[in-house]
């Protein structure tokens, strides 16, 4: 990535429904410069950029991104109960509104004490419950966002490869072909394109 912009979280600023920092999208390149031109972010650099990253853990939002295999176009950091995109999963119940990371969480019992933090304050999903003083992951509803990781106290909790990840697409062109497949609008799009 050579260009780095900043944005205003635009499902927070609209839904306002939690008091989380609202600056906190990453775009990269050239939609980047775009939104910048137009004054709708700003330029950063890298380490304001992992600075961002940072902030967007400590504060609890799950890192959310364009899902294909190439460069990503842009990074949102977003909470459950202002995004777009979380909500769909967390108060719809679409399980298949977005793709999960490749990863889930691991928790090691024997490490475990049974804190709760992972469970009552990190997991956006609801997919982590403390049964017998140990916590435990529903791989149904885990992401694999990695929040409770980053919280848990004694490091008891890993992020490990799921055993059949998605299928990413390998270009923003593919994932586009793939949703508009999906929602059977591929083909008036194709006719619309046609010269």
């Amino acid at each position: 990535m050579d260009y780095i912009a900043l944005a205003q979280c635009a499902c927070r600023v609209s839904v306002g429904a939690c008091d989380k920092p609202t600056e906190m999208c990453l775009v990269f390149d050239s939609p980047g410069r775009f939104l910048v031109e137009r004054a709708y972010a700003r330029e950063i650099s890298r380490e304001e950029a992992i600075a961002v990253l940072d902030r967007a853990r400590e504060e609890g939002l799950v890192h959310t991104s364009t899902n294909s295999a190439d460069k990503p176009a842009l990074i949102c950091n977003c909470c459950t109960c202002c995004c777009t995109i979380l909500t769909c999963k967390t108060q719809l119940g679409l399980s298949h509104a977005f793709a999960s990371s490749g990863f889930m969480a691991q928790i090691s019992a024997d490490a475990c004490t049974g804190c709760g933090i992972c469970a009552d304050d990190r997991c956006p999903m609801g997919a982590i419950g403390i049964f017998d003083n140990t916590a435990i992951t529903n791989p149904e509803k885990c992401i694999g966002c990695g929040l409770c990781v980053s919280a848990c106290p004694l490091e008891a909790i890993t992020l490990t490869r799921r055993e059949n990840p998605p299928e990413v697409p390998a270009t923003t062109r593919d994932l586009g072909v793939k949703v508009l497949g999906e929602k059977g609008r591929l083909e008036s799009f194709l006719k619309q394109m046609k010269p």
